[in-house]
């Protein structure tokens, strides 16, 4: 969500939605100067953030930001939002030709134990956010599923010959753990160079 405040009092007089590729319109905006932020009350899983690049961790008073002037009649563009994820990961997934990979699976699985946490999926570009379910672990090791149709990998760099380590198919032993804490205002990358799978299917048998 974003929202206007006013500089005299930063009373919210404005507030909308984002729309599925993150673009936004604060409309019918009397002329004066505002101050604007994405607020996390929607999505638990993001950082807040004020205008211009100021992570809000805790409560941000929004007088503190950089005012945006709207003159009369008058649209004002370029009022952009880097957010990140608490406790999250991002990063791309590509193929070996370096072209993104859309609709590949991101698993996350805590470190101490493999247990499952959470799931992300790559865009059409191959960028893809996902954050664990719980807040309880410190690292965990992230992998792909793209259901056969490449070769999965664990992170880092580990190839998956007979199938995700979601399905039990590939061991996480010898896989890199990422660390997260709570309210991270930094991303962490991790990304994905997969191989096509040249397996043919017969039988519900794989033949390479």
């Amino acid at each position: 969500m974003a929202g206007a405040r006013r500089t005299s009092s930063g009373v919210l007089v404005a507030a909308t939605a984002t729309d599925n590729l993150g673009r936004y319109v604060l409309g019918d905006l009397p002329a004066g100067t505002y101050y604007v932020y994405a607020d996390s009350v929607s999505n638990q899983n993001v950082v807040a953030q004020l205008w211009k690049d100021i992570d809000c961790t805790q409560d941000c008073v929004p007088t503190t930001g950089t005012p945006v002037p709207l003159a009369a009649a008058s649209v004002v563009d370029g009022i952009d939002f880097h957010v990140v994820l608490q406790n999250g990961i991002v990063g791309r997934v590509t193929d070996d030709s370096n072209a993104g990979l859309g609709g590949i699976l991101i698993d996350i699985f805590n470190a101490a134990d493999g247990t499952y946490f959470g799931t992300g999926i790559s865009g059409p570009q191959g960028f893809y956010a996902a954050s664990p379910n719980d807040t309880g672990a410190t690292a965990y090791f992230v992998a792909t599923d793209s259901g056969r149709l490449y070769i999965d990998q664990v992170h880092s760099g580990i190839e998956c010959m007979l199938g995700s380590a979601y399905l039990g198919l590939c061991s996480l032993s010898g896989a890199t753990a990422v660390g997260l804490g709570y309210l991270n205002t930094q991303p962490v990358i991790v990304n994905f160079a997969l191989r096509p799978n040249n397996s043919i299917f017969a039988n519900g048998f794989e033949t390479p």
